[in-house]
Protein backbone atom coordinates (compact mmCIF):
# COMPACT_ATOMS: atom_id res chain seq x y z
CA UNK A 1 0.00 0.00 0.00
CA UNK A 2 2.73 2.37 0.83
CA UNK A 3 4.73 1.26 -2.16
CA UNK A 4 1.33 2.35 -4.39
CA UNK A 5 1.31 5.95 -2.60
CA UNK A 6 4.86 6.57 -3.30
CA UNK A 7 4.48 5.77 -7.09
CA UNK A 8 1.02 7.93 -7.32
CA UNK A 9 3.23 10.33 -5.69
CA UNK A 10 6.53 10.20 -8.18
CA UNK A 11 3.82 10.03 -10.99
CA UNK A 12 2.28 13.24 -9.65
CA UNK A 13 5.70 14.69 -9.44
CA UNK A 14 7.03 13.95 -12.93
CA UNK A 15 3.68 15.29 -14.51
CA UNK A 16 4.82 18.84 -12.60
CA UNK A 17 7.87 19.08 -13.27
CA UNK A 18 6.77 18.37 -17.05
CA UNK A 19 4.18 21.74 -16.78
CA UNK A 20 7.47 23.12 -14.66
CA UNK A 21 9.68 22.50 -18.28
CA UNK A 22 6.99 23.72 -20.41
CA UNK A 23 6.57 27.19 -18.91
CA UNK A 24 10.46 27.55 -18.68
CA UNK A 25 10.51 26.67 -22.47
CA UNK A 26 8.17 29.61 -23.13
CA UNK A 27 10.03 31.79 -20.87
CA UNK A 28 13.10 31.44 -22.65
CA UNK A 29 11.47 31.12 -26.28
CA UNK A 30 10.15 35.21 -25.04
CA UNK A 31 13.61 35.65 -23.87
CA UNK A 32 15.15 34.53 -26.78
CA UNK A 33 12.55 36.46 -29.14
CA UNK A 34 13.17 39.51 -27.56
CA UNK A 35 17.03 39.10 -27.86
CA UNK A 36 16.75 38.25 -31.33
CA UNK A 37 14.47 41.67 -31.64
CA UNK A 38 16.55 43.88 -29.96
CA UNK A 39 20.00 42.68 -31.93
CA UNK A 40 17.58 43.17 -35.06
CA UNK A 41 16.79 46.60 -34.01
CA UNK A 42 20.43 47.41 -33.35
CA UNK A 43 21.43 46.20 -36.76
CA UNK A 44 18.32 48.78 -38.59
CA UNK A 45 19.37 51.61 -36.23
CA UNK A 46 22.71 50.80 -37.65
CA UNK A 47 22.00 50.65 -41.07
CA UNK A 48 19.62 53.70 -41.07
CA UNK A 49 22.83 55.91 -39.55
CA UNK A 50 25.00 54.67 -42.50
CA UNK A 51 22.48 55.80 -44.65
CA UNK A 52 22.39 59.70 -42.64
CA UNK A 53 26.09 59.81 -43.14
CA UNK A 54 26.37 58.60 -46.95
CA UNK A 55 23.40 60.98 -47.74
CA UNK A 56 24.67 64.13 -45.64
CA UNK A 57 28.18 64.27 -47.02
CA UNK A 58 27.09 63.52 -50.85
CA UNK A 59 24.15 66.11 -50.17
CA UNK A 60 27.07 68.89 -48.43
CA UNK A 61 29.31 68.21 -51.88
CA UNK A 62 26.19 69.44 -54.12
CA UNK A 63 26.48 72.87 -52.57
CA UNK A 64 26.34 75.74 -52.87
CA UNK A 65 23.48 74.14 -55.54
CA UNK A 66 20.47 73.32 -53.03
CA UNK A 67 18.47 71.84 -55.65
CA UNK A 68 21.68 69.59 -56.38
CA UNK A 69 22.38 69.41 -52.48
CA UNK A 70 19.01 67.95 -52.22
CA UNK A 71 18.78 65.76 -54.94
CA UNK A 72 21.96 64.05 -54.03
CA UNK A 73 21.05 63.22 -50.52
CA UNK A 74 18.09 61.50 -51.60
CA UNK A 75 20.04 59.61 -53.81
CA UNK A 76 22.59 58.43 -51.58
CA UNK A 77 20.31 57.59 -48.45
CA UNK A 78 18.50 55.51 -51.11
CA UNK A 79 21.46 53.59 -52.37
CA UNK A 80 21.76 52.16 -48.46
CA UNK A 81 20.14 48.99 -47.55
CA UNK A 82 17.87 48.21 -44.24
CA UNK A 83 16.18 45.30 -42.71
CA UNK A 84 14.19 43.02 -43.12
CA UNK A 85 16.78 42.56 -46.19
CA UNK A 86 19.23 43.23 -48.88
CA UNK A 87 16.40 44.39 -51.17
CA UNK A 88 14.50 46.93 -48.86
CA UNK A 89 16.06 50.51 -49.38
CA UNK A 90 16.05 53.22 -47.33
CA UNK A 91 14.23 55.99 -49.08
CA UNK A 92 13.79 59.61 -47.37
CA UNK A 93 11.69 62.50 -48.51
CA UNK A 94 12.61 65.63 -49.30
CA UNK A 95 11.02 66.61 -45.98
CA UNK A 96 13.75 64.69 -44.48
CA UNK A 97 16.80 66.24 -45.61
CA UNK A 98 17.30 70.18 -44.04
CA UNK A 99 19.72 73.00 -45.43
CA UNK A 100 21.23 74.87 -43.51
CA UNK A 101 23.90 76.76 -41.53
CA UNK A 102 26.48 74.96 -39.02
CA UNK A 103 28.51 77.05 -36.56
CA UNK A 104 30.63 75.03 -33.76
CA UNK A 105 30.95 78.29 -32.08
CA UNK A 106 27.56 78.37 -31.27
CA UNK A 107 25.89 77.08 -27.47
CA UNK A 108 24.83 73.66 -27.29
CA UNK A 109 22.47 74.37 -24.39
CA UNK A 110 20.07 74.24 -23.64
CA UNK A 111 18.92 72.92 -27.43
CA UNK A 112 21.86 72.05 -29.75
CA UNK A 113 21.75 75.83 -31.87
CA UNK A 114 25.16 75.02 -34.03
CA UNK A 115 22.96 74.39 -36.88
CA UNK A 116 20.18 76.68 -37.81
CA UNK A 117 17.79 75.51 -40.45
CA UNK A 118 17.32 77.51 -43.58
CA UNK A 119 19.83 80.47 -42.39
CA UNK A 120 22.48 81.78 -44.58
CA UNK A 121 24.90 80.84 -45.73
CA UNK A 122 24.20 77.46 -46.42
CA UNK A 123 27.22 75.20 -45.38
CA UNK A 124 25.57 72.16 -44.31
CA UNK A 125 22.88 70.03 -44.94
CA UNK A 126 21.27 67.92 -41.89
CA UNK A 127 19.45 64.21 -42.94
CA UNK A 128 16.87 61.92 -40.97
CA UNK A 129 16.62 58.64 -42.62
CA UNK A 130 13.70 56.90 -40.50
CA UNK A 131 11.16 54.13 -40.60
CA UNK A 132 8.09 55.36 -38.23
CA UNK A 133 3.97 55.46 -39.06
CA UNK A 134 4.68 58.47 -41.40
CA UNK A 135 7.98 57.52 -43.21
CA UNK A 136 8.62 56.15 -46.79
CA UNK A 137 8.13 52.22 -45.92
CA UNK A 138 6.61 52.46 -42.31
CA UNK A 139 7.72 50.82 -39.51
CA UNK A 140 10.24 47.98 -39.29
CA UNK A 141 8.59 44.79 -38.60
CA UNK A 142 9.99 42.64 -35.71
CA UNK A 143 9.93 38.73 -35.34
CA UNK A 144 8.90 37.93 -31.85
CA UNK A 145 8.10 40.55 -29.62
CA UNK A 146 4.45 40.94 -31.22
CA UNK A 147 3.79 37.45 -29.96
CA UNK A 148 4.02 39.08 -26.19
CA UNK A 149 2.49 42.44 -26.93
CA UNK A 150 0.74 43.88 -30.25
CA UNK A 151 1.99 47.35 -29.15
CA UNK A 152 5.77 45.40 -29.68
CA UNK A 153 5.14 44.01 -33.11
CA UNK A 154 6.73 47.23 -35.02
CA UNK A 155 9.70 49.13 -34.34
CA UNK A 156 10.03 52.98 -35.48
CA UNK A 157 13.30 54.40 -35.36
CA UNK A 158 15.52 56.85 -37.15
CA UNK A 159 19.20 58.47 -37.42
CA UNK A 160 20.39 61.94 -38.10
CA UNK A 161 23.69 63.38 -39.55
CA UNK A 162 24.72 66.09 -40.35
CA UNK A 163 27.30 67.22 -43.08
CA UNK A 164 29.15 70.84 -43.53
CA UNK A 165 31.71 71.83 -46.35
CA UNK A 166 33.84 73.47 -43.75
CA UNK A 167 36.40 76.29 -44.08
CA UNK A 168 39.94 74.26 -43.29
CA UNK A 169 43.26 74.28 -44.68
CA UNK A 170 43.29 72.28 -48.23
CA UNK A 171 47.16 73.41 -49.06
CA UNK A 172 50.39 73.19 -47.60
CA UNK A 173 51.01 77.05 -48.12
CA UNK A 174 50.18 80.09 -46.07
CA UNK A 175 49.57 83.65 -47.68
CA UNK A 176 49.88 87.14 -46.22
CA UNK A 177 47.05 89.12 -45.39
CA UNK A 178 47.42 92.09 -47.97
CA UNK A 179 46.99 89.63 -50.27
CA UNK A 180 43.44 89.60 -49.51
CA UNK A 181 42.74 93.36 -50.98
CA UNK A 182 45.77 93.21 -53.73
CA UNK A 183 44.27 93.80 -57.06
CA UNK A 184 43.80 90.69 -58.74
CA UNK A 185 45.40 88.61 -60.82
CA UNK A 186 48.14 88.05 -58.30
CA UNK A 187 51.51 86.03 -58.51
CA UNK A 188 52.38 84.27 -55.02
CA UNK A 189 55.67 83.23 -54.19
CA UNK A 190 58.67 83.75 -51.71
CA UNK A 191 60.52 86.02 -53.15
CA UNK A 192 57.25 88.70 -53.42
CA UNK A 193 57.13 87.69 -49.41
CA UNK A 194 53.14 87.25 -49.78
CA UNK A 195 53.41 83.77 -49.48
CA UNK A 196 54.85 80.72 -47.72
CA UNK A 197 55.21 76.84 -47.37
CA UNK A 198 53.52 75.31 -44.00
CA UNK A 199 53.28 71.63 -42.92
CA UNK A 200 50.11 73.39 -40.93
CA UNK A 201 51.96 72.14 -37.62
CA UNK A 202 53.21 74.26 -34.88
CA UNK A 203 57.03 72.60 -35.19
CA UNK A 204 59.67 72.97 -37.69
CA UNK A 205 59.61 70.43 -40.93
CA UNK A 206 61.95 67.70 -40.44
CA UNK A 207 62.13 64.51 -41.69
CA UNK A 208 58.63 62.58 -42.42
CA UNK A 209 57.01 66.05 -42.01
CA UNK A 210 58.70 67.90 -44.92
CA UNK A 211 56.63 70.17 -47.39
CA UNK A 212 58.06 68.47 -50.31
CA UNK A 213 56.68 65.10 -48.65
CA UNK A 214 53.74 66.02 -47.75
CA UNK A 215 52.42 67.64 -51.46
CA UNK A 216 54.51 64.82 -53.14
CA UNK A 217 52.52 62.03 -51.02
CA UNK A 218 49.62 62.82 -52.48
CA UNK A 219 47.90 63.80 -49.28
CA UNK A 220 45.02 66.62 -49.56
CA UNK A 221 44.91 68.61 -46.19
CA UNK A 222 41.56 69.19 -44.63
CA UNK A 223 42.40 70.70 -41.61
CA UNK A 224 41.34 73.34 -38.88
CA UNK A 225 44.23 75.64 -38.32
CA UNK A 226 42.51 79.15 -37.02
CA UNK A 227 43.77 80.62 -34.76
CA UNK A 228 46.59 78.26 -34.46
CA UNK A 229 50.56 79.14 -34.73
CA UNK A 230 51.89 77.40 -37.93
CA UNK A 231 55.48 76.78 -38.66
CA UNK A 232 56.53 78.28 -42.14
CA UNK A 233 59.20 77.51 -44.51
CA UNK A 234 60.83 79.27 -47.50
CA UNK A 235 61.09 75.68 -48.91
CA UNK A 236 63.58 74.37 -51.35
CA UNK A 237 63.95 74.92 -55.37
CA UNK A 238 62.03 71.84 -55.72
CA UNK A 239 58.87 72.52 -53.54
CA UNK A 240 57.28 74.82 -56.59
CA UNK A 241 57.96 72.44 -58.85
CA UNK A 242 56.30 69.47 -56.87
CA UNK A 243 53.31 72.30 -56.70
CA UNK A 244 53.07 72.41 -59.95
CA UNK A 245 52.73 68.58 -60.45
CA UNK A 246 49.90 69.06 -57.77
CA UNK A 247 48.07 71.30 -59.90
CA UNK A 248 48.19 69.62 -63.55
CA UNK A 249 47.74 65.85 -62.19
CA UNK A 250 44.09 65.58 -63.22
CA UNK A 251 43.15 63.61 -60.57
CA UNK A 252 44.81 65.05 -57.75
CA UNK A 253 41.77 66.70 -55.91
CA UNK A 254 39.69 66.46 -59.10
CA UNK A 255 36.62 67.71 -57.87
CA UNK A 256 37.90 71.17 -57.05
CA UNK A 257 39.54 71.62 -60.38
CA UNK A 258 38.25 72.54 -63.82
CA UNK A 259 39.43 71.51 -67.24
CA UNK A 260 40.12 72.45 -71.06
CA UNK A 261 41.35 70.16 -73.36
CA UNK A 262 44.22 69.62 -75.62
CA UNK A 263 44.67 69.18 -79.34
CA UNK A 264 45.17 65.40 -78.69
CA UNK A 265 41.99 65.16 -76.30
CA UNK A 266 43.36 65.00 -73.20
CA UNK A 267 41.98 67.17 -70.13
CA UNK A 268 43.96 69.88 -68.63
CA UNK A 269 43.63 71.55 -65.66
CA UNK A 270 42.24 75.05 -66.20
CA UNK A 271 42.02 75.93 -62.47
CA UNK A 272 41.74 74.73 -58.76
CA UNK A 273 40.27 76.07 -55.87
CA UNK A 274 41.37 75.46 -52.26
CA UNK A 275 41.24 77.34 -49.30
CA UNK A 276 44.60 78.26 -47.22
CA UNK A 277 45.32 79.71 -44.13
CA UNK A 278 45.94 83.64 -43.64
CA UNK A 279 49.14 85.35 -41.71
CA UNK A 280 47.74 87.75 -38.94
CA UNK A 281 48.55 91.22 -40.41
CA UNK A 282 51.60 92.58 -40.57
CA UNK A 283 53.06 89.46 -40.25
CA UNK A 284 55.34 88.47 -42.91
CA UNK A 285 54.97 84.80 -43.68
CA UNK A 286 58.43 84.28 -44.81
CA UNK A 287 60.20 85.43 -41.60
CA UNK A 288 61.91 82.66 -40.56
CA UNK A 289 62.21 80.80 -37.93
CA UNK A 290 59.31 81.86 -35.52
CA UNK A 291 55.73 80.45 -36.35
CA UNK A 292 53.05 82.47 -37.96
CA UNK A 293 49.75 82.90 -36.65
CA UNK A 294 46.30 81.81 -37.97
CA UNK A 295 44.12 85.20 -38.52
CA UNK A 296 41.60 83.00 -41.02
CA UNK A 297 41.52 81.99 -44.31
CA UNK A 298 41.82 82.37 -47.91
CA UNK A 299 39.16 80.72 -50.48
CA UNK A 300 41.47 81.05 -54.25
CA UNK A 301 41.37 79.84 -57.27
CA UNK A 302 44.85 78.83 -58.79
CA UNK A 303 45.44 79.45 -62.51
CA UNK A 304 49.05 78.48 -62.90
CA UNK A 305 51.33 76.91 -61.02
CA UNK A 306 55.37 77.08 -62.12
CA UNK A 307 58.28 75.26 -60.54
CA UNK A 308 61.89 76.00 -61.85
CA UNK A 309 64.55 73.28 -62.69
CA UNK A 310 65.13 70.70 -64.44
CA UNK A 311 64.02 66.85 -63.83
CA UNK A 312 61.00 65.78 -62.47
CA UNK A 313 59.01 66.58 -59.59
CA UNK A 314 58.32 64.47 -56.48
CA UNK A 315 61.45 62.63 -57.47
CA UNK A 316 59.99 61.25 -60.77
CA UNK A 317 57.22 59.62 -59.13
CA UNK A 318 54.64 61.96 -60.28
CA UNK A 319 55.40 63.41 -63.73
CA UNK A 320 52.83 66.10 -64.16
CA UNK A 321 54.04 69.70 -65.73
CA UNK A 322 52.50 72.46 -67.02
CA UNK A 323 51.36 72.78 -70.81
CA UNK A 324 54.04 74.03 -73.26
CA UNK A 325 54.48 77.69 -72.98
CA UNK A 326 52.38 78.81 -69.44
CA UNK A 327 55.83 78.44 -67.74
CA UNK A 328 59.05 79.67 -69.41
CA UNK A 329 61.14 77.65 -67.04
CA UNK A 330 62.38 79.81 -64.35
CA UNK A 331 59.39 81.13 -62.61
CA UNK A 332 58.80 79.26 -58.90
CA UNK A 333 55.10 80.98 -58.39
CA UNK A 334 51.43 80.08 -57.95
CA UNK A 335 49.18 82.71 -59.63
CA UNK A 336 45.43 83.44 -58.27
CA UNK A 337 42.39 85.21 -59.93
CA UNK A 338 39.97 84.95 -57.49
CA UNK A 339 40.51 85.29 -53.57
CA UNK A 340 37.70 85.60 -50.54
CA UNK A 341 39.37 85.77 -47.03
CA UNK A 342 37.70 85.25 -44.08
CA UNK A 343 39.16 85.57 -40.00
CA UNK A 344 38.81 82.79 -37.63
CA UNK A 345 35.98 84.14 -36.06
CA UNK A 346 33.51 84.35 -39.21
CA UNK A 347 34.73 81.05 -40.90
CA UNK A 348 31.42 79.86 -40.87
CA UNK A 349 30.49 82.22 -43.37
CA UNK A 350 33.07 80.75 -46.15
CA UNK A 351 31.81 78.13 -47.62
CA UNK A 352 34.53 74.96 -47.68
CA UNK A 353 35.54 72.94 -50.64
CA UNK A 354 34.98 69.35 -48.47
CA UNK A 355 32.34 67.82 -47.32
CA UNK A 356 32.32 66.46 -43.37
CA UNK A 357 30.63 64.82 -41.06
CA UNK A 358 30.07 67.06 -38.15
CA UNK A 359 27.27 65.63 -36.26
Amino acid sequence: MDSTRRLALLRNKRGLALVYIALLMVAFCAFLGLAVDIGYMYVAKGQLQNAADSAALAGASGLPNQTDAKDRAKTFAEINPVVPGPDTKVAVSLGDITLGNWNPTRSRTPTDLRFQPDTPPINAVKVEAKRTDGSIGGPIDLFFSGVIDDRWSQMVTSATAIAQKAARAGGYFLVSANVCTNPLPATLSAAANNMAWTSLLSVPTGPGINVNDLICGNVVPDVDVCSNDIYTTNGTTTVFKDMEADFYDPDYDAVNKTYGVDSKGNRVVSTWTIIVPVAQEGLDPTAQPKPIQSWGYAKIRITRACGAGGGNPCSGDRKFFAPPGVCDGSEKDIVIDQITCVDCAHSSDLLGVRPSLVQ
